[in-house]
Order: C-alpha cells, then sequence, then structure tokens
C-alpha cells in the first residue's frame, strides 16, 4: 500500500502495529548488508540508495510486508535458497513475522549490492571507454570525402 509522507518516520507511524517488528526487524538487516545506503521514501514506501538511485525498497502491504530488491538477477541467483519465501520476480513477500529468515536476507541484499556495484563499474567503464574514443577522434581526425578525392 502505497503511503503519501515525506518522511520513513512518517511511514512508520503509518504502519500498522502487527507488521511493525516484521519492518523493524527488515530495517536492522539492510544497514548490515548495505551500511552506505540511505533510508529515505520513494514511490511511497521505505527506499534504500544513493545518488546513483534506490537499492531495495521495504512496504506494508494490506496483508504482508514487502521487500523489493532492485538488482532482480540477485532474486534469480538465489531462487533455491528463496525456495521456501513467496516471492516474484524482485520481490519478496512475508505475510509473517517467524517466515523472515534473516541469514538469508541478509544473503540476498549482499549480493544485490554486488550486482550493483558490478553494474555500476562496467558502466562506468563504458562511459570512460566512450569518453577517451570522443577524445581520440577529435584528436585524430579520419580522412574526409575531400582528402581521400585528394589522395
Amino acid at each position: 500500500m502505497q503511503r503519501f509522507v515525506a518522511s520513513p518516520a512518517e511511514y512508520l507511524a503509518q504502519v500498522p502495529p502487527h507488521q511493525l517488528p516484521a519492518i523493524e526487524l527488515l530495517r536492522r538487516i539492510i544497514p548490515e548488508a548495505a551500511p552506505k545506503l540511505e533510508e529515505r521514501i520513494n514511490y511511497g514506501m521505505l527506499c534504500y540508495g544513493d545518488a546513483a538511485g534506490d537499492v531495495f525498497g521495504l512496504a506494508a502491504q494490506k496483508n504482508m510486508v514487502c521487500l523489493y530488491v532492485m538488482p532482480t538477477e540477485a532474486v534469480a541467483m538465489m531462487a533455491d535458497e528463496l525456495a521456501e519465501i513467496d516471492h516474484g520476480k524482485g520481490c519478496l513477500r512475508f505475510p509473517k513475522l517467524e517466515k523472515i529468515p534473516a541469514a538469508t536476507i541478509k544473503k540476498l541484499l549482499k549480493l544485490g549490492m554486488s550486482l550493483r556495484k558490478a553494474t555500476k563499474q562496467s558502466t562506468t567503464n563504458r562511459s570512460s571507454t566512450a569518453d577517451s574514443n570522443k577524445k581520440s577522434a577529435l584528436r585524430k581526425p579520419g580522412k574526409t570525402a575531400a582528402s581521400k578525392k585528394k589522395s
């Protein structure tokens, strides 16, 4: 359920009391696995991210608490370990607090962070290569049609 709030404190104030223990447990696990991410409100839920964007989301839905993992490949890679958890491509659904396997979730979040770092790194490398290729092209112009005619 999307909540129209401005801060994590306002979000937590609207979470039903029976869902608060699950939210609090996941709020403790996320910073352990990803200490550099900041907690904020985005998409009407608690999100964890940095300047590059959100990595994880946490929402108290009508009948469950959901954990969203933006690097969805992490969920696919851990499908066997997550078999006992109701999940989709990038969403884990927890209808009850006792069904949250903290160690598995922490492992998933760490995997998500490592995949995100790898993706950011490859994107940065591609950008750097493209930039250096552009600079190189500016310094060493190729033959133009006019110069080819003269040869």
